[in-house]
Order: C-alpha cells, then sequence, then structure tokens
C-alpha cells in the first residue's frame, strides 16, 4: 500500500487500532483519527514503534461534532 494514504477513525483502540497497525505494516501512510490527544498520541507512536513505519499521523476528530472536524481536516481551524 506504498503511497496510498488511509484514515482511519477509532483508531486509538480496538478494530481501529488493528486497522492502523495493519495499514501501517503494508507501508501505507496512516492518518489516525481520534478524540483524545494524549491517548491518540501514545497510540500513533506504538504503531509508528511496532511497524517501523514512520508515516504514522495523529488527527484529532470528534465525529460527534461534525463541522468543528470538518473545519480542522480541511485545514481551515
Amino acid at each position: 500500500m506504498n503511497g496510498k494514504i488511509c484514515l482511519v477513525t477509532g483508531a486509538r483502540t480496538g478494530i481501529g487500532y488493528a486497522t492502523a497497525v495493519g495499514l501501517a505494516e503494508r507501508s501505507a501512510t496512516v492518518v489516525m483519527l481520534c478524540r483524545d490527544e494524549g491517548g491518540g498520541a501514545t497510540a500513533v507512536r506504538d504503531v509508528q514503534q511496532s511497524t517501523g513505519n514512520p508515516h504514522v499521523e495523529l488527527l484529532l476528530c470528534d465525529l460527534a461534532a461534525i463541522p468543528a472536524s470538518s473545519r480542522r481536516f480541511s485545514g481551515a481551524a
């Protein structure tokens, strides 16, 4: 998946985290969408360390607050 950018929601734990790991293992650039900055940053670091893929990033996003998250995602926030 080299050259692909993958967004993963709920990426801090559970299925979202496992998905992020699987994509990172396959050389994708992974953007982990999380609500919690501290937990999200820890999850990103863990995925980077466990997969050796430095192309894993955190994007704070609360899907319960769509307008604010949309502005942040588009770079307008």
